[in-house]
């Protein structure tokens, strides 16, 4: 093989490699695309998104999955069930376990899931289910709407995202 060959095969292999996904993050950004927060999802792990019912003022967290690029709503478990936390549906599944009330089988797929930052509703995230929870009124203003989404992720993207370069 000829010398001159081997800077430009290694700079392919490079970037290729660079630009190869690497994982699922989860996203906030508010509604210009500007990233609020983000973090890597672990394979298997869900997104929780938590806040206090506005009927009962329980806590009620609904889970996410990340799949190719959009959110997968699976899951919502509540403390305290009663008034305004729903019924199954056909399809999904009503359990006890933890202390919680448990309805899976949702199944909705989103591409954003938008919340308005609220006042008493205290909206959270957590990445699994013993991961740091980020407040979204620490990131936006109450009443302000920041979308949850999931993005595909490489070694390119979270080094062109660390220098400043790369809002989503």
């Amino acid at each position: 093989m000829r010398h001159w060959l081997i800077l430009p095969i290694t700079i392919t292999l490079l970037t290729a490699l660079a630009c190869c996904p690497t994982g699922q993050r989860v996203v906030l950004i508010d509604r210009e695309g500007e990233i609020l927060y983000s973090a890597h999802v672990p394979e298997g792990e869900y997104v929780w998104l938590l806040y206090t019912h506005s009927f009962n003022k329980g806590l009620v967290e609904d889970g996410y999955e990340l799949v190719d690029g959009k959110i997968i709503l699976r899951s919502t478990r509540v403390r305290q069930y009663g008034a305004g936390i729903p019924e199954p549906e056909p399809g999904q599944v009503f359990s006890v376990h933890d202390g919680y009330y448990q309805i899976d089988g949702f199944d909705i797929e989103l591409d954003t899931q938008w919340t308005f930052v609220g006042r008493i509703a205290d909206h959270r995230l957590r990445v699994g289910e013993d991961g740091e929870i980020v407040h979204y009124d620490q990131l936006a203003s109450p009443g302000t709407p920041v979308g949850l989404k999931a993005d595909n992720w490489s070694v390119a993207k979270q080094f062109l995202w660390r220098l400043g370069k790369f809002a989503g």
